[in-house]
């Protein structure tokens, strides 16, 4: 190389403008991350990993209504991805559209019946619908793998019935299980 002729920088490829994107979203600098996860759909539209990306910081960083369009074009494109409904029904949740939410969980379920995180979530959104049951059936389930979680959640779902001893019960459960769980703690003493 001649030091008289400056050297010319190539263009990133869409590939590593998103591996870019996923550095910047690990360390908390979600708008820069989105600038380089949109330049790189920009150069490759059909380049699906930004897409979901691009969808996951904006469904993380306080956009879940803009999210949902592009998991919905995901999907269309991937529709056997349990994550991808994951994240849907999370956007879903934090708009309060519980319905949806549940719906996403269960299609994510139908996809890996032994995802603890879709069971869990599933039960939150059944508990924020008022549907008790659903969120029981989901929360025994959960016991087995989880026992934190699951006496946590049956705590959450006796209160719901008002039946105030068996909430207790559970969230006692907990505390043997998790010492160090303050949830569980600041429960009984709203119950108390």
């Amino acid at each position: 190389l001649s030091k008289d002729r400056p050297v010319e920088a190539r263009p990133l490829t869409a590939p590593e403008l998103l591996d870019t994107a996923t550095v910047l979203y690990k360390h908390g600098r979600l708008q820069e991350a989105l600038e380089k996860a949109r330049e790189a759909i920009t150069q490759d539209p059909n380049y699906w990993p930004a897409y979901r990306v691009q969808a996951d910081i904006l469904q993380e960083g306080g956009a879940p209504a803009q999210s949902i369009p592009l998991y919905n074009k995901i999907l269309a494109h991937n529709p056997n991805d349990d994550e991808l409904y994951m994240n849907r029904g999370y956007a879903f949740g934090r708009l309060n559209q519980f319905d949806s939410a549940v719906a996403d969980y269960t299609k994510a379920l139908s996809l890996n019946p032994n995802s603890l995180t879709a069971i869990s979530a599933r039960a939150g959104a059944y508990l924020r619908l008022q549907n008790i049951d659903g969120a029981q059936k989901d929360y025994e389930q959960l016991i087995a793998f989880d026992a934190e979680q699951g006496n946590y959640g049956l705590g959450h779902v006796a209160a719901s019935r008002g039946n105030w001893q068996e909430a207790l019960d559970y969230y006692d459960k907990t505390i043997i299980v998790s010492p160090n769980f303050a949830p569980a703690y600041m429960m009984k003493g709203q119950i108390l």
